[in-house]
C-alpha cells in the first residue's frame, strides 16, 4: 500500500511513501504521520491511499512511513475536503494550508501528558509524552503503539497539566490609589476602557485582558497598584459574573428577518445576507437562529473581526445560548490554543467564537456559520497561505450542508 503525503514544505504535489503492513488497517485520509525526508523526520498528512505506486519512482526507491501520531485523525473528512479545496482555490501549497489550520505546537510531544489506565486498581499513571517516547530504550513506546492504546481505551492523552497551573485569570480589586490610577490611565488611555470591562465581569482570562490592553506591561502596572490580582487558574468561564440583560422584545424587522432565515434554512445549505447598521439588532437575530440550530443538536461558528472579540460579545453569546463557548483568539498561549482545539474536536463544546482562523475549528455537525461584519478586511489573510475567511465560511457551509449568515451595514 502507498500513501500520498503532504509536508509543510512540499509545494503542490504530495510525496509518495510505502505504508508498512503494521499501519495498513490504522491509517486513512487526514491522518498525521511521521515520514523521512532527506536526513530528517517530518510530520505530514495523508492525502490518499492506493494499492498501486503512481509516483515516478520505483518501489525500491520509496521510503516507508515511520510512525503515526497518536491522536488521529487530525482532520475529519469534511474539514480535510475544505482545506484541500482552499489550497486549490487560492493556489496555495496544500501542506501549508493544512498546517495553518492547526495550533502551533500541536505536534510537539512536550505539549502532552499520557495517563495510563490501570484497570485493576482504577488508577492512572501519568507521564509526559516526550519522556515516554524518548525513553524507548528503557520502557518507552512508539507513537503508533500509543495510538493503539488510545483506540483500546487503555490510555488518555491530554495537554500537559502545566497549563492548569498557569496564572491566566485576573480579577478586579478596587482603585484605592487614585493618584497612581490617574497616572497610569493618562499614560495609557486604554486603561479606562479596560477597567470598565473588568468591573462589569469581575473575572476574565488573561488573553481577553490582552485583547483590550494590547500590552502586558500595563497589566503589570495595574497589578503593582493592586487594581487587579491573580486568581485561581482552575476557575473556568462559568465563574464569570455577567450582568444579566433583560430578554429583548424583537422588532418587526427582526421578526421578519428571522422568519426569512428560517424559510431559507429548510433548503439545507444556503447563504443569507443580513443588512443592518451598527446597533440595529443583527446580533439578536444571530442568537435567535443559533438557539434554534442548537436545539436540533447541531453546532455553530461565530466569526467576528479580531477587534470585535470583546469580553461583552463573548459573554453575550455564552449567556444567550446557555452553553459552553470555545474562544479561538490570538491572545491564547500555545497550550491553551491546543487545549481549546481538542475540546472542540472531542465535542465538548457546540459553539465556537473567533476571528478569521476560527473557520477551521474542528467542529462537528455544523448547522450555522455567522460572519459578522463580513466586509471587514480582517477576514483576508495577507501572508501565505492567503485566504478570505468569508469565502471559506461559505464553502464550509456548502460542505456541511449548513446555513451561512453574512451580516454587515456595508455589503462587500
Amino acid at each position: 500500500m502507498y500513501a500520498n503525503v503532504f509536508l509543510k514544505n512540499s509545494l503542490f504535489e504530495p510525496f509518495t511513501y510505502i505504508v508498512p503492513e503494521i499501519f495498513q488497517n490504522n491509517i486513512g485520509e487526514g491522518f498525521a504521520v511521521l515520514v523521512p525526508l532527506k536526513n530528517s523526520l517530518q510530520m505530514g498528512f495523508v492525502e490518499k491511499l492506493s494499492e498501486e505506486n503512481r509516483s515516478q519512482l520505483s518501489h525500491n526507491k520509496l521510503k516507508e512511513i515511520k510512525d503515526i501520531f497518536p491522536i488521529n485523525p487530525i482532520f475529519d473528512k469534511n474539514l480535510f475536503q475544505l482545506l484541500m479545496w482552499a489550497s486549490d482555490y487560492y493556489l496555495e501549497p496544500a501542506g501549508s494550508m493544512l498546517f495553518s489550520a492547526l495550533p502551533s505546537g500541536i505536534f510537539r510531544l512536550s505539549s502532552y501528558s499520557v495517563n495510563f489506565l490501570d484497570n485493576s486498581e482504577e488508577q492512572r499513571k501519568t507521564i509526559l509524552l516526550s519522556r515516554l517516547v524518548l525513553r524507548r530504550s528503557e520502557k518507552g513506546i512508539s507513537l503508533f503503539e500509543l495510538y493503539k492504546y488510545l483506540q483500546e481505551k487503555r490510555a488518555i492523552v491530554d495537554v500537559d497539566s502545566e497549563i492548569e497551573r498557569r496564572e491566566s485569570y485576573i480579577e478586579f480589586c478596587n482603585i484605592s490609589d487614585k493618584e497612581e490610577y490617574r497616572r497610569i490611565s493618562q499614560k495609557y488611555p486604554v486603561v479606562e476602557r479596560f477597567i470598565e470591562e473588568i468591573r462589569a465581569v469581575r473575572i476574565m482570562p488573561l488573553y481577553e485582558a490582552i485583547t483590550i490592553i494590547r500590552d502586558r506591561r500595563i497589566l503589570r502596572y495595574l497589578y503593582k497598584a493592586k487594581i487587579i490580582k491573580i486568581v485561581d487558574p482552575d476557575k473556568d468561564s462559568g465563574s464569570y459574573r455577567v450582568l444579566e440583560s433583560p430578554v429583548h422584545k424583537l422588532t418587526e424587522e427582526q421578526n421578519r428577518a428571522i422568519g426569512d432565515i428560517e424559510e431559507v434554512r429548510k433548503k439545507g445549505f444556503a447563504v443569507h445576507y443580513l443588512y443592518g447598521v451598527t446597533g440595529s439588532g443583527k446580533t439578536e437575530v444571530y442568537l435567535r437562529v443559533a438557539r434554534s440550530i442548537l436545539d436540533e443538536g447541531r453546532s455553530v461558528i461565530f466569526l467576528v473581526p479580531e477587534i470585535g472579540l470583546t469580553p461583552q460579545s463573548i459573554f453575550r453569546i455564552k449567556n444567550s445560548l446557555g452553553c459552553e463557548v470555545a474562544v479561538l483568539h490570538s491572545g491564547l498561549y500555545e497550550k491553551e490554543r491546543i487545549k481549546e482545539y481538542f475540546r472542540i474536536k472531542n465535542g465538548e463544546v457546540k459553539v465556537v467564537v473567533g476571528a478569521r482562523s476560527a473557520i477551521f475549528a474542528p467542529l462537528l455537525n455544523i448547522g450555522l456559520i455567522v460572519v459578522d461584519e463580513e466586509h471587514d478586511s480582517a477576514y483576508k489573510q495577507e501572508e501565505s497561505p492567503r485566504y478570505n475567511g468569508r469565502d471559506i465560511a461559505i464553502k464550509r457551509g456548502q460542505i456541511e450542508n449548513a446555513l451561512v449568515i453574512l451580516g454587515s451595514a456595508t455589503p462587500s
